[in-house]
Order: C-alpha cells, then structure tokens, then sequence
C-alpha cells in the first residue's frame, strides 16, 4: 500500500524519538505479533535486552488491532506468515488504511521464508526493515539503530505530513536533497509520494529521475538481515529494490495516462520493471501498455520474460498468452517459426482454459487466441464464424476490461488481414459503453484503437456520454432524492453493463440502502449481480490497472 495513497487527516499521537545513542530505545513502546511462542518469547526477550521496557507480545492479527486502538506504539514488529490466512503485509496495510498509526512508527516484518517474492512485497510496503528468522539479537539491535535514524532523521517532515501542511513538509525534503543529508534518498521518496498525492504528477516524476541518475535505486535500500550467511541471504538484499517502487511507478502511469501522455506512462513503468525485475505485474503492465503503443518488439520481449520467469510455478494472467499470441500472429509472415509461438502459447491457453471449464473470462480469452490462428491459417470463414460467437459475449459478465482491450487488438491485428467483425462501428460503441466509464480505461481502449481515429472517437463520445448520465444520476442524491438515484443508476446498469456504474450503485447501497424501499434495494442489488457476479470482482483486470 502506498504511503500517502490517501493523504491523512489527523491521526493519532506521532511517536517522540529521542536521537540514536544510548537510551534511545528506552523510549520505544513496541507491539511484537507473532503466533508462534517460542518466536515471541525470543524476541520480545531480545527486545528488552536492548532497553525497550515496555514490549507488548500479541498472538494474532486481530489481537494487535485491538492493542492499537487504546494504545499508541512507537515500533510495531510483526511475523509474515499466520496460520488463519492474514499476513503480516495484510495486518500493516489494514492499519495503514485504519490509520491506526501515524507515519512515524516502526514497521519491521519477522519471517523465516527468504523468498525474493516475499522481498518484494515487503519492498513496496515500505516497511523500515525485514529480518529473517531466527532473529539474531545484534543484528536486530543494529537493524533498529538505522531504523530509528532514519525515522528520527525526517520526523520533522512526517510532523508537517500529519500536520497536513504539505507545503512544509515538500521544502523539508528539498533541503535534505539539494544539501545530500543522511537518509536524503527516502526524503526523495516522500516528495515524490506527496507530489503523486497532490496530482503533481511531474514533480513526482522529477524525483523518480533524481534517484534513477544517483543509480541509487532502491532509495534507501530496505534491510534485510538474517543469521545465515550463505550467498542466498545475502543475495536478498540485493535484489530488494526500492521500497514500493514498482507500486509507485505503476501509480504514476496510471496518472500519465489520464492526463493523455501514454509515452511518459511507458517510460514510468520502463523504471518500474527496472526497480523489481522479476515482478509478473510490472511485467504484464509494461508488456501491455508497450502493445497498445505499437512497441511490438519490446511488448513481445516484456511478456515473454514474464512468461519465462512463472515457469508454471507462479500465476501469469491469460492475457498475457493472448497478447503473446496476437504478437507472434503479426510476425508470422515475414518470421515463419513465429507462427509456431503463436500455436505454442495458444495451445497453453487452451490447456489452461480445459483445466478450468467454469473460467468463463479464460474461455473468452482463448476464443480470440483461436479466432487468430484460424486467420493465421488463412481460414476465414471459420475465423468469421469465430467473430460471430464472440459478438455474443461482449455483454458476458466475465467480459472485463482486459477482454475489451484484447478484443480490440485482436481487431487491429485483423484489420490487417482484411477482415473485420459485422458491424466494428458496433462493436467499439458496445464495448466503450461498457468499460469507458472511466479516464484511464477510456484512454487504454482508445489507444487499442490508435491507428483508427474514427473508432477512437467512438469510444470518447461514449465515455463523455457516460461521464454526463453518471453526473445526472449523482446529482439526485445531492438533492437527496435517493429512490430517484437508485432508480436512474439501476437503468443505467442494465443499459451499459458498466462496472464503473455497478460501484457507484454499490455504494449507494451501503450509504444510503436504509431510505429505499425492500423492494427497490433488491432490485438494484439484483441488477449489481448479473452485471458483477461476486465471484468476478476481484478477478480480471487488465495487468497495467493491477
């Protein structure tokens, strides 16, 4: 989670450091999360050894909630893996969100698994350090003493941040960089958080440069210590690169492309994949945009490494091998055995899809992956007949936004052959009206669509046509005529089959479900559920929205 992806309001007491020496740690009040009792035992031990007399040992997620609602705590250490589900990460983001901490506070991971996954995620929490376990106590107590440095070093920005005067805290970060202050690296990164925050989206990417020139990528590296001195402990820090870099630069493209600088966005996430490149997402989302650019060479070797680096091992998103497929499909006239990486990726997609029946947004996918390679093999006729069947699921509930962008590839890639749906005009139109409900998904589609500027402006007048009913619809709960805008928003939905209008309807619903009718209430929810089925929310979405 980002550290300012919602600049705070007030938020509780900031934590009082004294400066690092001796006695610092006596001020620390800590809450130590860990299930495991010996694990807890040990370090709350180690902890006290060090002089922090006040330790509270907490077995459980839930438990720490509790603590942190009647007591404030200056350092926060919490064991990764808990036997009922929740991690670590999930507990520090949830009271991130809570604001049950202030920006000041400790956040240290526990873990015994020394995965570079593992690394990563805790890298774009930006969490202040990461131990492997079994904690060696001097290496704890060295790893705090940085930790406590650092954050004693920007409290007065922190201060100003919570204080919500960001103009301060922006200048306090200028001073630190432009006089190369000790910790200036991660005043760099809070600039730029604040910036992204404030829509400063090129000042923000101003700092990102900065630091990319330093070649000092991550800012302030994340420490990541373990006992175990083999060449793999050690390699973990060196692959920790930056502390929620590629979440940032993902970020940032979104901004770029809703501000109509598609270039700029694939550059940001260019340094993305740069600051963590194994990550699949950062992968697919820069593989993705580079596609819908016309960067066919760098698209195809983006996916194809991302491909490479999930060996069936780690979960890549079938519209990967879809775009993969559309890629060697374009290349297969002048490149012969790429019509045999198109066939090979298609064939993995339709061994994924015959693994899951019911995956009806997989089954859509390798439809389009099949429609290719009919056209590939010069059968148009069954490739038409292919078309046909997929007219049909442009109103299918699975059919999300990635399926909206890869259909329109599939339509660009076709074009070429000579070949085209019934009615494109159509088509565009069907597909805008459902997914341009937004900038950012209205740019995407509309850059799917670049080399055909009548079809791109289907897709504006869609999203200008949604945004204005959305207005409409909205406007009737400021004159609290809620029935009406339950009323207005429900015929919207089965209109468009928008899931942009299906949250907003949602939340109508939790505001303000009490001043409806039982009656009206079950017909918006039941209209929300044959749009978003609940067990589609949380799956399909294009790799660059992730």
């Amino acid at each position: 989670m980002p550290l300012l992806e919602q600049i705070p309001s007030r938020l509780i007491k900031p934590a009082v450091f004294a400066r690092p020496g001796d006695g610092a740690f006596s001020q620390l009040n800590a809450l130590l999360v860990d299930e495991r009792d010996v694990s807890r035992v040990a370090v709350a031990h180690a902890l006290r050894q060090m002089g922090l007399a006040r330790v509270k040992p907490v077995s459980s997620p839930d438990e720490a909630r509790g603590q942190l609602r009647v007591q404030a705590y200056d350092l926060i250490l919490t064991e990764y893996h808990f036997s009922m589900g929740e991690t670590g990460l999930d507990l520090i983001e949830d009271i991130r969100a809570r604001r049950l901490v202030p920006f000041t506070t400790l956040l240290v991971m526990l873990t015994g698994e020394a995965m570079h996954e593992r690394v990563a995620a805790v890298v774009e929490t930006a969490l202040d350090a990461y131990l492997l376990k079994p904690v060696n106590p001097a290496m704890l107590e060295a790893r705090l003493s940085r930790a406590l440095a650092k954050k004693t070093a920007l409290l007065p920005i922190w201060t100003s941040v919570e204080q919500e005067d960001f103009h301060d805290a922006l200048s306090r970060c200028e001073a630190m960089i432009a006089q190369r202050e000790p910790f200036w690296l991660d005043a760099a990164r809070i600039s730029a958080e604040i910036n992204l925050a404030l829509k400063r989206h090129r000042e923000a990417d101003g700092m990102y440069e900065l630091v990319q020139e330093e070649q000092a990528l991550p800012w302030a590296r994340l420490p990541v210590s373990s006992p175990a001195a083999d060449a793999g402990a050690r390699g973990l820090d060196s692959e920790a690169t930056g502390p929620e870099a590629g979440d940032t630069y993902q970020r940032l493209a979104r901004c770029f492309i809703e501000d109509g600088d598609p270039a700029a966005a694939l550059n940001a996430l260019r340094r993305g994949v740069s600051a963590i490149p194994a990550d699949l997402t950062r992968l697919q989302s820069l593989g993705s945009l580079a596609f819908l650019l016309g960067q066919v060479d760098e698209a195809r070797q983006v996916l194809d490494r991302a491909v490479r680096l999930a060996s069936g091992n780690r979960p890549i998103d079938p519209s990967t091998l879809l775009a993969l497929v559309l890629l060697a499909a374009e290349r297969a006239a002048d490149e012969p055995m790429a019509a045999v990486d198109a066939r090979a990726h298609a064939d993995r997609l339709a061994l994924d899809q015959a693994a899951h029946p019911d995956d009806s947004r997989l089954a859509i996918l390798t439809e389009m992956a099949t429609v290719r390679l009919l056209v590939l093999d010069d059968d148009k006729a069954k490739a038409s007949a292919g078309l046909l069947a997929l007219d049909a699921r442009l109103e299918h509930p699975a059919f999300d936004l990635s399926c909206a962008l890869h259909l329109l590839l599939l339509m660009r890639g076709l074009a070429a052959q000579g070949l085209a749906p019934a009615d494109p005009d159509g088509w565009v139109r069907r597909v805008a009206r459902r997914h341009a409900g937004t900038r950012i998904a209205s740019s995407l589609l509309a850059l799917a669509l670049r080399q055909s500027p009548a079809l791109a402006a289907l897709v504006e007048d869609e999203h200008t046509r949604l945004t204005r009913e959305i207005a409409e619809a909205m406007s009737m709960l400021l004159r609290a005529d809620i029935p009406g805008a339950a009323t207005r928003l429900e015929a919207l939905l089965r209109d468009s089959r928008s899931p942009r209008i299906a949250q907003l309807a949602e939340g109508l619903l939790d505001r303000h479900g009490r001043h409806l009718s039982a009656i009206q209430t079950s017909e918006l929810q039941d209209a929300i559920d044959s749009i978003c089925p609940p067990n589609l929310r949380t799956r399909g979405h294009s790799p660059l929205l992730a």
